[in-house]
């Protein structure tokens, strides 16, 4: 997908490419992760801030692999393959009491959605491009399912954004991520 004008203010897929291009060369794979992970799926800040490992699952009986979302609404959000890798990777390097999945580079502790902020803000400044947030990242995303024709069904434009795609389609065959066609390039 090649995008030169901004589809969100402020926010380019090239800007989005320099900061993952940025964070690969620094081997910062959780950032990279991150940021993938909220392009693709649109999960808000507060989600990835709060994901556990035992929150990824594989459905051996569909192959399909995701993250359950506990809470209010219960759902399970499809995650690409190749993005679910590099999760199961990251899984396998973390070791903390709270088993959350998304661990601070110095201290070792969960992100806060500030410190979390504060990270991507400086990976944009390191990259050169001008700082975006998380929300402008899910913004991001779901024009691009837009422009690739995702029903409209699927979105909503309540404060969660991505709730109903929950009722999409029970058998998983719709997931924002089925909309969003970006592979993800990192070294393993």
């Amino acid at each position: 997908f090649e995008c030169e004008q901004p589809l969100v203010v402020g926010i380019t897929m090239r800007d989005i490419d320099r900061v993952l291009s940025t964070l690969m060369d620094e081997q910062n794979v959780t950032l990279f992760a991150i940021i993938s992970l909220v392009l693709r799926t649109g999960l808000t800040t507060e989600e990835i801030c709060g994901l556990k490992i035992q929150q990824l699952v594989t459905n051996g009986q569909t192959d399909q692999c995701g993250i359950m979302i506990l809470g209010i609404r219960n759902r399970f959000i499809k995650v690409p393959s190749d993005l679910f890798s590099l999760l199961l990777l990251l899984s396998e390097q973390t070791d903390n009491e709270t088993g959350n999945l998304f661990l601070t580079r110095i201290k070792q502790c969960p992100f806060t959605q500030r410190n979390l902020l504060l990270e991507i803000k400086k990976a944009c400044l390191r990259a050169g491009v001008r700082p975006f947030t998380l929300q402008q990242l899910r913004n991001f995303s779901i024009l691009l399912m837009l422009r690739s024709h995702a029903p409209a069904d699927y979105v909503s434009t309540d404060s969660r954004w991505m709730t109903r795609y929950k009722e999409a389609a029970p058998s998983l065959n719709a997931a924002p991520c089925d909309y969003v066609a970006l592979s993800l390039r990192y070294n393993s």
